[in-house]
């Protein structure tokens, strides 16, 4: 048995069985080894990686085999089944849920495969051809019945092209799910999208434009449906609900004016310059910029996952939702992607709080293991453990104050609203508050503002333990650019632990006991898993706590 198998198995019983039929190892080798030919020769043409859709993506298995492909760039996927969506690569990008409310003309790709569901691969293909982006290759693997579709036939002539077959073949053998269809794989290159003029009718976006928007000497006006109240959809349902129906209130306003526009008289838009290729390009960035705006405005509402968040991973995120914000905002979608920050939002914890703790690893601040009687190896008093296998097994100094010249102090300025932190320092010591929300600390205090402080004064951070109100830190910054801080020796002992756990120094609590000189009782509370967010259980949680809370 196969490990195919048990995910069929998975699928059929959520009833998310769409036609999954997995592509054979045969069309796959004969895809990937042209596709390797294509993406070289763009290498060479462009100097710039292109990126790669699968649609219907299934458990990724093209995704996979693609990815070990030279000078791919970015992996994007659209699958229905969310039992399926679990199982794809981490490096893959949701584009979408629902192809059918999927739209492809304004995305960058590079290459486009689909291996459809066969009883509906005329319009699925057709979709694909119609609204591909020009320069893009598409691979399809679909019944050879295809040389018979008018459907298919005319999207082809449309994009003024020619489908190349690059082998034929069947499932009769297939390696994981069998069946009588015998398949061509075809390869259909797109016209370059940079010789198109801004209303050439070949242009996926100018038909999108020329199919919703009539001019009045075409046909008459099409009706719009009334706009939602902002205020009632936001008290009526959660975060992720009233943005999409804002969402979709913001593009039929949209699609109303640009509608209002086109049917004044002729005489009137040439009277303004009001032009039909200004109105397509108009139109385009007004879409994309909406698109962002929704993406971001989710990502800040994501208000249980952004407060345990460092500067840095937020950034990061941020950076790569924002990359790939062509994909459709909508309900589905939105889902999607707040399932994809969740599971990766675990991977972001662990590596905060490995950075956070190694930008105090100062030769002053940190001392050996136990165990380790290695000498530390120092470059400019910074621990380098990429350059020296040899530095490693360290901990932080308990009771120790420690001293950074790397992450800023304080900065003077002519007004008093340029003195204060500097940025690097304000993040670093909020950064400090998200790692231990996550090691379990209630902190009470936020994170400290950059503005009205004074060289050399202290101020303290403090957390809540049990009916105590404590010091989780105390920090002194200088014009000097230093940071000095006093820790709390339980916060200590909590970084230490993590760190040597996530480095794979510590096997257990007994070893982390015994390494750190810490009581065991202190080491077995403080090696128990940091803060995760479980995945599907952590949806009712975060649609309910963001801004606007549900029902």
């Amino acid at each position: 048995m196969t490990a195919f198998a048990p995910q069929l198995r998975a699928v059929q019983q959520a009833g998310e069985d769409f036609e999954w039929y997995p592509t054979t190892n045969e069309i796959l080798t004969a895809m990937t080894r042209d596709l390797a030919h294509e993406v070289d020769d763009r290498h060479w043409r462009a100097r710039t990686p292109s990126s790669f859709l699968d649609i219907g993506a299934g458990n990724g298995k093209v995704l996979r085999a693609v990815a070990r492909l030279e000078r791919i760039g970015a992996l994007h996927a659209i699958e229905k089944s969310s039992t399926l969506l679990q199982s794809l690569p981490d490096d893959v990008f949701i584009l979408g849920v629902d192809f059918w409310n999927t739209s492809l003309y304004d995305k960058e790709l590079g290459f486009i495969f689909s291996n459809p569901p066969y009883s509906r691969f005329e319009e699925w293909s057709a979709k694909i051809l119609r609204e591909a982006p020009g320069g893009c290759a598409i691979y399809l693997v679909i019944p050879e019945r295809w040389e018979r579709s008018e459907v298919i036939g005319r999207e082809i002539k449309a994009r003024k092209t020619e489908p190349r077959i690059l082998g034929r073949f069947d499932f009769e053998s297939a390696e994981d799910r069998t069946a009588r269809a015998k398949v061509h794989l075809l390869k259909i290159g797109l016209p370059d999208a940079e010789r198109w003029v801004k209303d050439d009718p070949a242009d996926p976006f100018v038909r999108f434009f020329n199919e919703t928007f009539t001019f009045p000497e075409e046909t008459g006006a099409k009706p719009f449906e009334e706009r939602i109240e902002e205020a009632k959809l936001v008290n009526r349902v959660n975060f992720i609900e009233a943005l999409c129906l804002l969402y979709d209130a913001r593009m039929a306003e949209l699609q109303r004016n640009y509608q209002a526009v086109v049917e004044l008289a002729p005489d009137i838009l040439k009277e303004f310059e009001i032009s039909r290729p200004g109105l397509i390009e108009s139109l385009r960035q007004k879409l994309k910029t909406a698109k962002k705006e929704y993406w971001q405005r989710l990502f800040d509402g994501m208000a249980e996952i952004n407060r345990r968040l460092t500067a840095s991973s937020r950034t990061r995120i941020v950076e790569l939702m924002q990359s790939r914000t062509g994909i459709e905002f909508n309900r589905d979608n939105a889902y999607a992607i707040v399932l994809w920050v969740i599971r990766h939002a675990n991977t972001y914890f662990d590596r905060q709080l490995i950075e956070t703790f190694e930008a105090m690893a100062d030769a002053a601040n940190v001392e050996n293991y136990v165990s380790n009687q290695r000498v530390f190896q120092w470059n400019r008093f910074r621990y380098e453990e990429a350059r020296d296998e040899r530095s490693t097994h360290f901990r932080l100094k308990v009771g120790h104050r420690i001293v950074l010249q790397h992450c800023g102090g304080l900065e003077t300025g002519y007004s008093e609203h340029s003195r204060g932190l500097t940025r690097n320092a304000a993040d670093f010591l909020c950064d400090l508050i998200v790692v231990a929300r996550n090691l379990g600390f209630d902190v009470i205090d936020d994170g400290p503002q950059e503005h009205s402080w004074k060289d050399s004064e202290a101020r303290v951070i403090r957390f809540r333990d049990g009916e105590k109100v404590e010091s989780l830190y105390r920090v002194r910054a200088f014009y000097n650019r230093n940071l000095h801080l006093q820790f709390h020796p339980d916060f200590i002992h909590a970084l230490n632990v993590q760190h040597g756990k996530l480095k794979g120094w510590l096997r257990d609590d007994e070893q982390a006991a015994e390494e750190l000189a810490i009581p065991r009782e202190v080491a077995a509370k403080h090696f128990r898993p940091a803060f995760r967010l479980a995945g599907l259980a952590a949806l009712p949680a975060l649609t309910c706590g963001m801004e606007g809370r549900g029902e």
